[in-house]
């Protein structure tokens, strides 16, 4: 067996799901754009349906969403996590909660990213 397929075999086993369930891709742009494309297309999600996804998202999965809300094929709705000082784990989910509030028609949350900021801050005297 291949080395790729062997892999592919070892890491269905550990998770709990079929061979053919699970792919790698090389990167996580193709990754996020297979996955959302996929919902869209199966019907998973519709066009009156929402996306929750935060301003800390990568930009393969933001702009997979964007092109399918220009196609009218979902909407969606940015959550807004600071950068600064870093978003804690308890003020990520409140942020998604009020969200989730304020949003009935929420299908799936995007939550791929939620604290990528690269900056150092650093104390000069």
């Amino acid at each position: 067996m291949h080395m790729a397929a062997a892999t592919q075999k070892l890491a269905a086993e550990y998770i709990n799901a079929d061979y053919d369930e699970l792919t790698f891709q090389s990167s996580s742009t193709c990754s996020l754009e297979i996955v959302i494309s996929g919902l869209v297309n199966t019907g998973f999600i519709k066009k009156d349906e929402i996306v929750l996804y935060s301003s800390q998202e990568h930009e393969g999965g933001t702009s997979s969403l964007m092109f399918h809300q220009s196609c009218g094929n979902l909407r969606t709705v940015m959550v807004d996590l600071p950068t600064i000082p870093l978003p804690t784990k308890s003020s990520i989910v409140s942020a998604f909660a009020k969200a989730i509030d304020n949003n009935p028609n929420v299908k799936l949350l995007l939550i791929s990213h939620v604290s990528c900021n690269a900056t150092i801050l650093l104390k000069f005297e």
